[in-house]
């Protein structure tokens, strides 16, 4: 599952998933990027608890996750893996993230019509990709 602006960038082998669902984290915070998440169907059960604690808080799934995680929610970190942060290399700290991320990156996730988010990006992206999205927002010269 993986918001729209989330990028393939390599062949993606999907993550070893030993368990029902694989989260990524931020990598230089606590929380939880739920960008792209990798799941088995018997992670039904960890999305509705998910959701009932999102309607509990009033909070969204990035700020209730690190919670359920620490109080082990329902034996959640059982449930769980967390997965390299090649698999959601995010538009924060993005040269950071690469530098730790296993290569080739495999996804990078950023909004595409922000050209200074995209310059951010040019040195992980295929120049096909590039010149795509540029084409696609009118920025070729």
């Amino acid at each position: 599952m993986h918001d729209l602006d989330s990028f393939q960038l390599a062949p993606l082998d999907f993550p070893p998933l030993d368990r029902d669902i694989g989260f990524i984290d931020y990598f230089y915070n606590p929380l939880i990027n739920t960008g792209n998440v990798f799941f088995k169907p018997t992670a039904l059960d960890v999305f509705q608890w998910i959701n009932k604690e999102i309607h509990r808080w009033n909070k969204v799934d990035e700020l209730v996750l690190p919670s359920m995680i620490e109080k082990n929610y329902n034996n959640i970190q059982s449930r769980f893996r967390k997965l390299n942060v090649t698999y959601n290399v995010g538009m924060r700290q993005t040269k950071r993230l690469a530098e730790f991320a296993e290569k080739p990156v495999k996804i990078a996730h950023f909004p595409p019509f922000e050209k200074e988010v995209l310059d951010s990006f040019r040195f992980l992206l295929n120049p096909k990709l590039t010149k795509l999205i540029d084409e696609k927002f009118n920025r070729l010269s």
